[in-house]
């Protein structure tokens, strides 16, 4: 995850990524959703980064979270919020009890793990029984149809983070969980293509860091004239999927 410790990401993370907030309140209804009125006391925003969701697992099930990121430039960019622990730290070596979180919630984390393997043994260390492990991460599959991803075509020539959906579940079910929901989900990333342009050249995504200056530059010209020959303008959407796992109770 060392790409996330760079300063010029770390910046401009939170207005380049930043979701709107039906989309966030989609999030967290469809998590409610899966849960099924389980008990949530705890939870560990693993890999938080800024926070994008932190604040909106503590409003949505009214407690506290302990919000866990590796980077401090990543970690110095979040607004104070209640309920809130903010802590540096690695997935591999978390600093907290066994069994003491009832929810882990990791959102597009999973794709850089090292030895994913670890971090799901270490997450089932920490979840109390019938907690659950939710996984928001993007996939080989559900990456196919990202629109930024297609004007920057040296991307094709590098090695891939992506991981695919069996692997998430290779990996996860061999830690001793189990499976009870999994959903691609379509959300809405921006309201206009204007605003996506904007986006994509703040140069947040984290593999548009590992391109040469050249190649970005020649990307996001490839952008800007697809969207000027757009006879209408369109929000654009992402899909994204979600993965929930359950210790044994």
């Amino acid at each position: 995850m060392g790409t996330y410790s760079d300063p010029r990401l770390a910046a401009r993370y939170d207005t380049a990524r930043v979701l709107p907030s039906k989309t966030v309140e989609m999030w967290m209804e469809t998590l409610v959703e899966a849960l099924s009125q389980r008990s949530v006391q705890r939870i560990l925003d693993l890999g938080c980064g800024t926070g994008r969701f932190t604040a909106a697992l503590s409003d949505t099930f009214s407690c506290t979270v302990i919000a866990i990121d590796p980077s401090d430039q990543m970690l110095s960019q979040h607004s104070g919020t209640q309920n809130v622990s903010w802590v540096r730290g690695r997935a591999e070596q978390l600093p907290l009890a066994a069994e003491s979180v009832d929810l882990i919630w990791m959102s597009q984390v999973f794709h850089h793990l090292t030895v994913p393997e670890t971090v799901c043994e270490t997450a089932y260390h920490v979840l109390r029984k019938g907690g659950v492990l939710a996984i928001r991460n993007g996939t080989r599959e559900s990456d196919r149809d990202l629109l930024w991803a297609t004007f920057f075509p040296e991307l094709k020539q590098r090695p891939t983070r992506a991981v695919s959906r069996s692997r998430i579940g290779e990996v996860v079910l061999g830690s001793g969980f189990q499976r009870i929901f999994t959903r691609e989900i379509d959300q809405l990333f921006v309201s206009s293509y204007e605003d996506y342009y904007e986006r994509i050249q703040n140069r947040a995504l984290s593999p548009l860091l590992e391109i040469s200056d050249e190649a970005f530059h020649d990307g996001l010209l490839r952008l800007r004239r697809w969207i000027d020959a757009q006879l209408e303008d369109q929000p654009v959407y992402e899909s994204i999927d979600l993965f929930i796992f359950q210790k044994d109770t």
